[in-house]
């Protein structure tokens, strides 16, 4: 076992209990970390120019690594090497110190177009068609939709349950509150069983709908863009549309 797979754990266990990080967010730091300490020449115990001229090489299923996933690699050893050096037993220095943050590509927003969101809203079945209200009327992301309750809807505000457990209110569309109102108590978004939906569930049967009625292209993460995209021109403040 690497020397560093102690560290790697007690990081772990503070992303999970201190910081409350969500399950998947906890287990993609430990693959990424268990990943660089197989890797590089002196484990993570690593200086900055050999973590620098992996993250340059490093790759993932055999393909090298995107400009956002070489940020997300660089994010997880710098929160790594932030707690535990100078812990008993820990490491006495930080390659990540002074390592500049990988640039990003930075996606352009590709919001449903008004005749897209017109159909689905007007044509589209159901559960496809509330969740696209969902995306458009709240700005909701798919996890948001997976982790609503019906009564985290009520008139005049909605509570979204998102990443890392962080929570954001958001005035309730006149529209989103007339479904969500009718629906039985429990979660909004369930599997055809009954089942409280994933993320990941609503996210790829959404895309597999839109595709089969002629829509190819078409994703939930879309109309989501549309509310932003409006958000921004009704208020014309980058700040809050963020917010929102």
């Amino acid at each position: 076992m690497s020397p560093c797979a102690d560290l790697i754990a007690t990081f772990c266990d503070h992303l999970q209990v201190e910081q409350e990080r969500s399950p998947r967010t906890v287990e993609h730091r430990r693959a990424v970390l268990t990943k660089a300490d197989r890797e590089l020449p002196s484990g993570l115990e690593a200086t900055r120019e050999e973590i620098q001229a992996w993250l340059h090489r490093a790759s993932q299923r055999g393909r090298p690594l995107s400009a956002n996933a070489r940020a997300a690699y660089w994010a997880a050893l710098t929160g790594f090497y932030a707690h535990v050096v100078g812990l008993p037993g820990g490491l006495d220095h930080n390659p990540m110190a002074d390592l500049p943050r990988p640039r990003q590509k930075t996606g352009r927003p590709r919001p449903l177009t008004h005749d897209q969101l017109r159909r689905i809203l007007t044509e589209a079945a159901n559960p496809y068609r509330l969740w696209t209200l969902l995306a458009a009327g709240l700005g909701a992301r798919c996890i948001e939709i997976s982790r609503l309750d019906r009564d985290d809807v009520q008139p005049e505000v909605t509570w979204l349950h998102g990443k890392g457990d962080k929570h954001r209110t958001v005035t309730t569309h006149p529209a989103v509150y007339a479904a969500v109102s009718a629906l039985p108590a429990g979660p909004v978004a369930r599997t055809r069983h009954g089942e409280q939906a994933t993320a990941h569930y609503i996210s790829g049967m959404a895309s597999a709908y839109f595709h089969r009625i002629g829509m190819p292209g078409v994703a939930l993460h879309r109309a989501r863009h549309w509310y932003a995209t409006h958000v921004q021109r009704a208020a014309g403040d980058i700040r809050v549309t963020q917010e929102l």
